[in-house]
């Protein structure tokens, strides 16, 4: 009986310790598996991951890197002009186109690549028609006489002397012999300019006034035209 007893009970704990040994042997494969498999798994996203940002910033990094010398780039262009038209005369119809016009204003600016003098025009009593007139622009070659005169020399500031003649009155009487047009100085200096130094108007008789322009040196220069009101621009080249 006991023999029998002894018997079942090595059975019963062979069974158990079978039993054990395989859950033992479970528990045991599950976590390194688990362990390696998630570790492998989340190291390449993490790479991935790693891999992204660097690739963000690198992508931003050019990006400011060029931006970065660009900026200098713009500056010093901007800083180095090229040069504004030419020194060549500028002739558009005159002495032939007459017009009403009359003189308004004359003015001065200041660019970045040129400085600019403004010849503006406003509507008289003449009977002819109002819109542009001829115009003469160029440098001077030789000294400067006032008006019709052959012995009244103009020494303007600078070393070159810039001529701008227009077939209009700049100012004039009206038929009641009331002074209208321009009222403005007829020789001044401007302030805060480089290339342009002085203002002089040398001549107003006979429907046509000239207007000339002392330099710091003889300088490019362009013609251009507006209108409303009429205006006669002449750009200085300072690049």
């Amino acid at each position: 009986m006991w023999a029998v007893v002894h018997r079942s009970s090595l059975a019963v704990l062979s069974v158990i310790v079978v039993m054990l040994g395989a859950c033992a042997g479970d528990g045991t494969t599950t976590p390194p598996t688990g362990a390696g498999t998630a570790p492998a798994t989340d190291s390449p996203t993490s790479t991935a991951t790693a891999t992204t940002a660097p690739s963000s910033g690198s992508t931003e990094t050019p990006a400011t890197a060029t931006s970065a010398p660009v900026a200098p780039t713009a500056v010093a262009t901007s800083t180095s002009c090229e040069a504004v038209g030419s020194v060549d005369e500028v002739v558009h119809e005159f002495p032939l186109r007459l017009t009403s016009e009359i003189g308004a204003d004359i003015r001065t600016g200041s660019h970045e690549c040129f400085e600019r003098i403004v010849v503006e025009l406003q509507a008289g009593f003449a009977p002819t028609p109002d819109g542009l007139p001829g115009y003469w622009v160029r440098y001077a070659d030789g000294p400067l006489t006032l008006g019709q005169t052959d012995d009244q020399f103009v020494e303007l500031d600078g070393d070159a002397d810039l001529l701008i003649t227009v077939n209009a009155w700049m100012q004039t009487f009206d038929e009641n012999t009331q002074l209208v047009g321009y009222d403005g100085p007829t020789d001044f200096r401007p302030t805060g300019l480089q290339a342009i130094q002085q203002l002089y108007m040398l001549d107003n008789s006979e429907g046509v006034h000239t207007w000339a322009v002392g330099l710091d040196r003889e300088r490019p220069f362009r013609v251009l035209t507006l209108d409303d009101p009429t205006r006669i621009v002449v750009d200085v080249s300072v690049g």
